[in-house]
């Protein structure tokens, strides 16, 4: 969340969903995204990919090691304009 309204140009949408044993909630935000060379990077703790300072490169790489815990897997890609990160967790009823 806070990097996707750090980035942001001026909206970000969050959405949360159910489905087939899976709880689904993306973050998509309309700033500039990430080169797609370097997706896997941002998952990478300690590296930086933005010039907006502020960060240490750890929040997405922190998040994805706790989405793993919990049975889980964390996806970003570029959407039509900025960046889109989905996380889905297994959902025991």
């Amino acid at each position: 969340m806070e990097n996707a309204t750090r980035f942001a140009s001026s909206a970000v949408h969050v959405s949360a969903s159910a489905s087939a044993g899976e709880v689904i909630i993306k973050v998509v935000d309309d700033g500039p995204g990430i080169p797609e060379a370097a997706l896997h990077a941002a998952l990478v703790r300690g590296v930086q990919l933005d010039s907006k300072g502020g960060g240490n490169g750890l929040g997405l790489a922190i998040v994805s090691d706790i989405v793993e815990a919990y049975g889980g897997r964390l996806e970003m890609a570029n959407a039509n304009s900025g960046l889109a990160v989905t996380i889905h967790l297994p959902w025991h009823a």
